[in-house]
Formats: structure tokens, C-alpha cells, sequence
């Protein structure tokens, strides 16, 4: 009888912290007016011209990955650009400290 009941208490107690905290396990991203407005501090930066999609994905328990598409002036060059992103993810990053990676 004791068996039985050590068993089922090893097999329900990482149940409940997994309920707090299975954010990670489901990948599950930002709310949707968070994303937005994720999406709208893109689209304020330089040599942007649109943001058609953007999505996130909680990696850790406090880390965020910000993925999308993001549509840049045809006339940029490659060192422009590069500096266009790396700004977005600064801005990002000084918004929300969680994100780890960006567009």
C-alpha cells in the first residue's frame, strides 16, 4: 500500500511545476498586442518598409525568439541593411531584455 502511494506522489508531483511553466514546452509565443506592438517598433526603424509578419516563441523561461518578415527599401545596400536589422534587434531587445534572438 505504501508503494502505491510513493508512486503515484513521484508520478503527480512534477505535474504541478510543469503546469506553471509549460510555456516552453509548447512554444508558445507573446499575446497578439504584444506581437503588434513588437511589430510596429520593426516597422519604425530605418529602411523599413513594411513588417507583413511577425511571430514569437517563448525558448526558456525567459527567453523570447521574434521571427517574421520584414520588407526593406530596394535600395539599401548589404551594409545598410545589416545595420537596419541589427537596429531593430537593439530596439527590440531595449523594449523586452526577454528576447534572445530577432528577425
Amino acid at each position: 500500500m505504501a508503494s502505491a502511494i510513493i508512486a503515484t506522489l513521484l508520478l503527480a508531483t512534477p505535474a504541478v511545476p510543469l503546469r506553471a511553466n509549460d510555456e516552453p514546452l509548447r512554444g508558445r509565443g507573446r499575446s497578439p498586442a504584444q506581437t503588434q506592438l513588437m511589430r510596429s517598433v520593426i516597422g519604425e526603424c530605418a529602411g523599413v518598409v513594411a513588417v507583413p509578419d511577425v511571430f514569437t516563441v517563448v525558448v526558456g523561461p525567459s527567453s523570447v525568439i521574434v521571427d517574421g518578415d520584414v520588407l526593406l527599401d530596394d535600395h539599401l545596400d548589404v551594409l545598410e541593411v545589416e545595420a537596419d536589422v541589427v537596429a531593430a534587434a537593439a530596439d527590440l531587445r531595449r523594449r523586452w531584455p526577454s528576447v534572445a534572438s530577432s528577425i
